[in-house]
């Protein structure tokens, strides 16, 4: 079984392929967190799941946490798994970057268009809806052009609960109605419906610029926000683990 693992801000995304996802796993990411302490975490997800960790044939990794590479190097040693290859770059997976610097893009970016590459589903939108929703736009030669950031529904609650005195953080579900009738039904409709409405207008101006494309919506809060856009976008949440995936050979050929 292929192991994939998708290291973000507030959570790490770890999925076991063997054919198809047969496990995906979020968890916490917090920095500080040992080997040993990743190592019991996932022992304990694979003894609940009936995973068998040491059968792995391979990992790979992407993160936007660079301090923890170490980290999961000695987590796969203490689980008997193999040592993991890290995306990092473009050029690793044969994705010409126009973002400047090239290296300024994250790998998970990466990973989520060489998945609209490989599957040829080009040009292509990628709304990757975490700690930050990102937009990247794919051309139809499978080019990286770049794209958008702007805080994810959970960073937005929490800075509004953070920063206001009367404010305090709500849950992210859809309130019964747009016009809040409390403070916490109007924080969620600012958070939930206003994001959605940020994702429709950027998704309409990148296609100004990018000619008709196929737009993917993917991430751990994709299919809350997704169902208040109204621009037509394919649900796909393990797009950037399937990315890892592809990526998977281009590394392992280039470790020595």
């Amino acid at each position: 079984m292929l192991w994939a693992i998708d290291i973000g801000n507030t959570e790490t995304v770890l999925g076991g392929w063997d054919g198809v996802w047969r496990h995906v796993w979020r968890i916490s990411t917090r920095i500080g967190r040992t080997a040993d302490e990743w190592a019991a975490i996932l022992h304990s997800r694979a003894d609940t799941a009936g995973a068998r960790l040491a059968d792995a044939s391979s990992v790979v990794v992407c993160s936007v946490v660079p301090e923890s590479d170490r980290v999961w190097g000695a987590t796969m040693e203490t689980l008997g798994m193999p040592g993991p290859v890290f995306l990092r770059s473009g050029q690793q997976v044969g994705i010409e970057v126009l973002y400047h610097p090239p290296t300024g893009v994250g790998a998970d970016r990466i990973a989520n268009a060489l998945h609209a590459k490989e599957v040829g589903k080009l040009p292509c939108i990628v709304v990757d809806i975490g700690t930050a929703t990102t937009l990247d736009a794919i051309d139809g030669e499978g080019r990286y052009l770049g794209g958008a950031i702007l805080p994810g529904p959970q960073l937005m609650m929490g800075a509004l609960a953070s920063k206001a005195a009367q404010l305090s953080a709500a849950s992210l579900d859809r309130p019964a109605v747009v016009i809040g009738r409390d403070t916490g039904s109007a924080l969620r409709s600012g958070v939930v419906v206003g994001h959605a409405g940020a994702v429709d207008r950027l998704v309409l101006e990148f296609k100004k610029e990018l000619g008709p494309a196929h737009v993917v919506s993917t991430g751990g809060l994709s299919a809350l926000i997704l169902s208040e856009c109204s621009v037509a976008m394919e649900w796909v949440p393990n797009w950037t683990l399937d990315g890892l995936r592809l990526a998977e050979p281009y590394l392992r050929h280039l470790t020595p």
